[in-house]
């Protein structure tokens, strides 16, 4: 199972996102728990969280947040404002599916 978690200021619009990303998993047949989370919380986001994704809307942040989730061994990356604005699950999928092949 892959844990993913967007990292965004309020969750409104990240979950509808959550919501399309789980639907394009669930298509290709891929388990995976997907959560919404406010960006304040990210040391309360443990180690077994594989991927984080920040929203657009505080890509200012992308600095820390990267140092914090290096620190974790968690990959990250921020979603591009057109996936995000489309609130494209397979987008989301696409960008996971990468993460996850670098690591390899």
């Amino acid at each position: 199972m892959i844990k993913i978690v967007f990292m965004c200021l309020g969750g409104f619009s990240t979950s509808f996102l959550e919501q399309k990303t789980s639907e394009a998993f669930q298509k290709a047949g891929i388990e995976a728990e997907i959560k919404a989370c406010s960006a304040a919380t990210i040391d309360n986001i443990s180690e077994d969280v594989d991927v984080i994704l920040l929203a657009p809307q505080i890509s200012y942040m992308k600095d820390e947040l990267t140092k914090e989730c290096e620190k974790k061994g968690i990959l990250f990356t921020d979603i591009p404002f057109e996936i995000y604005g489309q609130m494209d699950g397979e987008g989301i999928l696409k960008i996971v599916s990468d993460l996850l092949k670098q690591k390899k």
